[in-house]
C-alpha cells in the first residue's frame, strides 16, 4: 500500500540543526505545519474510513488499529545499522539504534501527532495556541512547532513519531491513543503555576 509522503519544508530537509536555524527558519517550519494540518488529517481520516462527526475516541480507537497495521507492514519500518561503537563522555560504548521509520512510516506519526493535535485545538480552542519552541536549545522540540497550553507543550510531530514506533514494537507500556489524547487534554488544560 502507497502513503501520502510529507513534503517538508527546507529547514527540515536540510542538514543544518534545528538549534542553528534562524527565527524565520523556525517560522517557515510552523507555517508548513499550520497549512498542512487540515488537509493532512481531513485525509487521514478518511482513508481510515472515519469522520469529523463522529465519536472523537471511536475515531482514535479506528486511526490506532489502522497505523498499527499499516506500520508494522512492508515500506513503514526500515532496519537499522546495527550495534556500532560510539564515543560518549569519553568512553566507548557500543550503540545499537535499532529500526528506523521511512518515508512513509515519517509520514504515518506526522499524521497521527497532527489527528492529535487537531483533536486538542477542537477541544481546548483559546486555551492553547500554536507557537515555536524557545524554551532552551537542548529541548527536544526546539525550533519545532508545539501547542502550548498552562506550562505544557505538545510537539505533534515528535509525539506521532513516538506513537508510531509503540505500535510497530507492540510496546507493553502502551495504553490507547484516547488515552494519550486525555493525558495532553489534560496537561494543556491546566493553569500555568505561579512564579
Amino acid at each position: 500500500m502507497s502513503y501520502p509522503l510529507l513534503s517538508f519544508p527546507d529547514p527540515l530537509r536540510g542538514d543544518k540543526p534545528k538549534t542553528e536555524w534562524s527565527r524565520s527558519e523556525a517560522r517557515e517550519v510552523l507555517d508548513w505545519l499550520m497549512g498542512t494540518l487540515e488537509s493532512r488529517t481531513d485525509a487521514f481520516i478518511e482513508r481510515i474510513g472515519g469522520s469529523w462527526a463522529e465519536d472523537r475516541d471511536r475515531v482514535l480507537d479506528r486511526a490506532e488499529a489502522a497505523s498499527r497495521s499499516l506500520v508494522r507492514s512492508s515500506g513503514f519500518i526500515q532496519s537499522g545499522d546495527g550495534s556500532q561503537k560510539i564515543a560518549l563522555r569519553g568512553r566507548i560504548i557500543d550503540y545499537d539504534d535499532g529500526p528506523h521509520l521511512t518515508a512513509a512510516g515519517e509520514a504515518l506519526g506526522v499524521d497521527l501527532g497532527l489527528l492529535l493535535a487537531r483533536y486538542l485545538v477542537l477541544e481546548l480552542g483559546d486555551a492553547i495556541g500554536w507557537e515555536t519552541e524557545r524554551h532552551g536549545r537542548t529541548h527536544v522540540s526546539y525550533n519545532l512547532p508545539v501547542l502550548r497550553g498552562g506550562n505544557d507543550a505538545f510537539d505533534p510531530m515528535l509525539i506521532g513519531r513516538n506513537v508510531a514506533y509503540a505500535l510497530h514494537k507492540g510496546s507493553p507500556s502502551w495504553e490507547r491513543l484516547s488515552a494519550l489524547y486525555a493525558t495532553w487534554a489534560e496537561l494543556l488544560r491546566r493553569t500555568p503555576a505561579s512564579k
